[in-house]
């Protein structure tokens, strides 16, 4: 029992950022969104780019979506809170410039974020206040899946909503 002790005193703690600093480089993103009959449907693609920063406490995704309404740039970044045990990810775009802040856990190789905490809520032009919950699941070291579910009522209710198709361009 006594070495055991020991050995988790003096082994160097796993990097709860080397899920996000494998994704580092560059990726092929594919959007699919849900239609009113349940059906994903493709709906715009991106480029996106990955760089580790700040001595790898920091991951930040530069992106441009592109839909057949629009085209915008979105800076995404990832960091760990060591003190609260939570992941964050903000998101800015060209839009409304307004930074989305998550907060979640990693759960069965899963990582869960949602806005409700913070209230972060994306407006629509017609005042709807939108609420996220995205889960990352990182299939490998060249794909990963972002899905994204909407809530009208402050997290009260999650609909489907967006699946993001990672695919890292060699």
């Amino acid at each position: 029992m006594f070495a055991l002790l020991l050995w988790m005193m003096f082994t160097e703690p796993q990097d709860p950022m080397a899920v996000f600093k494998r994704m580092e480089g560059n990726w092929s993103v594919q959007f699919l969104q849900i239609d009113e009959a349940g059906n994903y449907l493709p709906i715009g693609s991106s480029d996106s780019e990955f760089k580790v920063l700040l001595d790898g406490k920091l991951v930040q995704e530069t992106t441009t979506v592109k839909t057949a309404q629009n085209v915008f740039p979105i800076i995404n970044q990832f960091s760990y809170d060591s003190v609260r045990g939570v992941y964050r990810k903000s998101s800015t775009d060209a839009v409304s410039g307004n930074m989305d802040i998550q907060e979640g856990e990693l759960n069965n190789g899963l990582i869960h974020f949602t806005n409700t905490k913070y209230q972060t809520w994306f407006v629509t032009p017609s005042g709807t206040e939108l609420g996220f919950y995205l889960i990352f699941e990182f299939m490998d070291a060249d794909r990963m899946v972002m899905t994204a579910r909407l809530s009208t009522d402050h997290g009260e209710t999650w609909d489907d909503f967006q699946i993001l198709h990672y695919n890292r361009v060699k």
